[in-house]
């Protein structure tokens, strides 16, 4: 499996599939905007993605269900959102 240097995302998204509740999507989020799918890493279908183009493709719905923030905080841990 590839790691992913997450320093260069702002933050992870997780996106619920429609008609799949169970099934998550894990994406990231770059700091100009773009998503990568984290399950693709590796691959030339890693991303870059608009929000659009995730939501249709990988039929998951708009929002996303939980988030968690990346940069560190002044603490030095980044803190779940969800």
């Amino acid at each position: 499996m590839t790691t992913v240097d997450v320093s260069r995302f702002r933050r992870l998204l997780l996106f619920r599939r429609r008609g799949h509740p169970l099934q998550i999507l894990r994406v990231l989020e770059d700091f100009d905007g773009w998503y990568y799918v984290v399950n693709l890493a590796g691959t030339p279908d890693f991303g870059p993605y608009l929000h659009a183009e995730i939501v249709d493709a990988f039929d998951v719905e708009q929002a996303p269900c939980a988030t968690r923030d990346l940069t560190p905080t002044v603490g030095g841990n980044a803190a779940p959102s969800d």
